[in-house]
């Protein structure tokens, strides 16, 4: 009787876990990134202001509000399901010193 016991909390066990895994996200890339980025251009006629990120990326975003030359930046960015980067857009840039 104490083995039937035991056999079926790890028969339980091993469906409650299944379940659990399977309704986790996949380890699939996340579409969002963060970079570490400097401001390198504003842009004054066009309101837009280019950040150059670590690997050398360049970021543009409309509005420079009180963006300077050479301010830190982290920048968080949509691939939007894509591997190209030309079609990446800035969802956010937030000043850092």
């Amino acid at each position: 009787m104490r083995n039937a016991i035991v056999a079926a909390l790890l028969i339980a066990g091993g469906i409650a876990l299944g379940a659990t895994a399977a309704s986790t996200p996949s380890t699939q890339e996340s579409r969002f990134q963060a970079h570490d980025a400097i401001v390198t251009y504003i842009e004054e006629d066009s309101d837009t202001v280019t950040f150059t990120d670590e690997d050398g990326e360049l970021w543009d975003l409309d509005g420079i509000e009180d963006w300077m030359l050479g301010d830190n930046a982290h920048l968080v960015t949509d691939n939007r399901g894509t591997p190209e980067l030309y079609d990446d857009v800035v969802l956010s840039a937030t000043y850092y010193r």
